[in-house]
């Protein structure tokens, strides 16, 4: 996990349809459709929340066991870098 606070590609697009969170990325035409676990990290990667704060917060609202919320959101963090939807 990188030790920047992790931050939206602000060319991402959100849209809510239902239960779904989707990000499309219009340079790209890529289509993501993202749990909620990856959706509640989203919201987080504003640049204001670094990797185990986001790991906190989702283990405070999924009560999950904080290591294992960590590496979740760590995954989910090196996927969306991965991807490039965030910097």
């Amino acid at each position: 996990m990188s030790e920047q606070n992790p931050v939206r590609d602000p060319q991402v697009v959100l849209s809510q349809s239902g239960q779904d969170t989707i990000l499309y990325h219009p340079t790209r035409r890529e289509i993501y459709v993202l749990n909620p676990t990856a959706s509640f990290v989203w919201g987080l990667c504003d640049g204001e929340h670094s990797a185990p704060a986001i790991g906190s917060c989702a283990g405070r609202s999924f009560e999950g066991e904080p290591a294992q919320m960590n590496r979740e959101v760590g995954s989910v963090l090196d996927e969306f870098r991965n991807l490039g939807l965030v910097l």
